[in-house]
């Protein structure tokens, strides 16, 4: 996508497991995640993966508030191993997206949301050749919507009881 980022590897084990160009395509997928991610295209999926689709979602699927969801800058990202059962070596990259959010509610119509989500993209293989991406998520399940008037004063009857 059109935003920069710097990926530090910082492990030696990693660095000499992984190729510049193992490196290179995993961060070519993520983005591609991303992408998918944010738009809900699926065809962009068959790019990076080859296996089932439905282990890749969209961030905040089912959050029928959700007007728009707009990618304003990838602040971290992160490159790291995970265990696997399937003896293939199984990586992992976290990207940390500050995203604008609009949504509605019952009480003010349209609002604006800004915050950061975590997405974890894994991938398996042993070589730039056989790698693929294995599934795709967010951390968050929803946003962090602010409380409306009656919630507050909800919660704070709640505490005095």
């Amino acid at each position: 996508m059109e935003y920069s980022y710097v990926l530090s590897i910082y492990s030696r084990i990693l660095l000499s497991k992984l190729s510049v160009s193992m490196i290179e395509k995993m961060a070519e997928d993520t983005e591609k995640y991303i992408e998918f991610a944010y738009t809900g295209n699926d065809e962009i999926l068959s790019d990076i993966t080859n296996g089932g689709r439905s282990a890749f979602t969209q961030l905040f699927p089912d959050d029928h508030r959700i007007l728009s969801k707009k990618l304003l800058n990838i602040s971290e990202i992160f490159l790291y191993s995970v265990r696997s059962d399937d003896n293939i070596p199984h990586y992992a990259i976290s990207v940390t997206a500050d995203t604008e959010i609009e949504y509605s509610d019952e009480e003010s119509g349209k609002n604006t949301l800004t915050d950061e989500y975590t997405a974890v993209i894994e991938f398996s293989g042993y070589s730039e050749n056989d790698l693929t991406a294995v599934s795709g998520s967010f951390t968050q399940e929803e946003p962090e919507y602010p409380q409306t008037e009656e919630e507050t004063e909800s919660i704070s009857e709640n505490e005095v009881t």
